[in-house]
């Protein structure tokens, strides 16, 4: 299991899909699950369907407002099948046209970036968890790909996280995973969780971590929780600091 494909969820931020702006809850999936109808149409063994694909897909997308027209979404990122992901507990969505699936090496060059760019890339989040702790956390936390992927990916929250204790050490405490789990839960709740792509910087603007987190989470004050928990300033001051088990600020002084 990786960040990318793990037990129970997927990410698939770094092929753009939520870049895409959709109208109601639901279009998103509904757009993935045509790709993958679609996608049905392709032969491995003609090329000429591979390309047909794929500049059919982006015809029809073009019209879906972008939050960055700069980042590039890849129409081959989709449903798997069962027998594409076997070790997958629940439905995987990831590269429909993955070596591993196609069983042709360079099947990746279709897409726009290329296979080289495609199998070299990381996400910044996912080099730094050496350990898996914070995408197994996430996994078992957040199982959908819709939550998973936008927190996985979101390299600005990450960052934030990092300095305000490892997240190797999130599994030490009951309480402080039950911290982390409810900034994660603000964190979905604002407009820019929802347009991640990993390919965000984090800037070091602040004078400690915790007016990063909560400038990270000031939109989501005032909302509930997806498990019903109200959001205000002091509750994510609050949770901060149970996070550190002390003063934040102290705590990233230490580090």
């Amino acid at each position: 299991m990786t960040a990318c494909q793990n037990q129970n969820a997927s990410c698939g931020s770094c092929c753009g899909i939520h870049n895409l702006v959709f109208n109601s809850p639901g279009a998103k999936l509904e757009l993935l699950h045509e790709r993958r109808l679609e996608f049905q149409s392709v032969n491995f063994s003609e090329i000429s369907t591979i390309v047909s694909y794929r500049t059919l897909r982006e015809k029809k997308e073009e019209s879906i407002f972008r939050f960055d027209r700069e980042t590039y979404v890849c129409p081959f990122f989709g449903p798997l099948e069962k027998s594409e992901a076997p070790e997958r507990q629940k439905p995987a969505f990831g590269c429909m046209i993955h070596p591993s699936i196609t069983g042709l090496e360079n099947s990746q060059n279709f897409s726009f970036y290329g296979g080289s760019i495609c199998q070299s890339y990381d996400c910044p989040n996912k080099e730094k968890d050496i350990e898996s702790m914070y995408s197994d956390f996430l996994d078992q936390n957040f199982p959908g790909m819709e939550e998973y992927s936008r927190l996985m990916a979101d390299t600005l929250f990450f960052s934030a996280l990092e300095k305000i204790r490892r997240t190797s050490e999130i599994n030490l405490s009951e309480s402080a995973a039950a911290s982390l789990k409810y900034l994660c839960c603000c964190r979905l709740l604002t407009d820019a969780s929802r347009h991640v792509t990993s390919f965000e910087i984090a800037k070091d603007r602040f004078e400690n971590p915790d007016q990063e987190m909560k400038f990270l989470l000031a939109d989501a004050i005032g909302k509930n929780t997806s498990d019903g928990r109200s959001v205000s300033a002091e509750a994510i001051l609050f949770n901060i600091k149970n996070l550190t088990g002390n003063d934040s600020s102290s705590a990233f002084e230490e580090q």
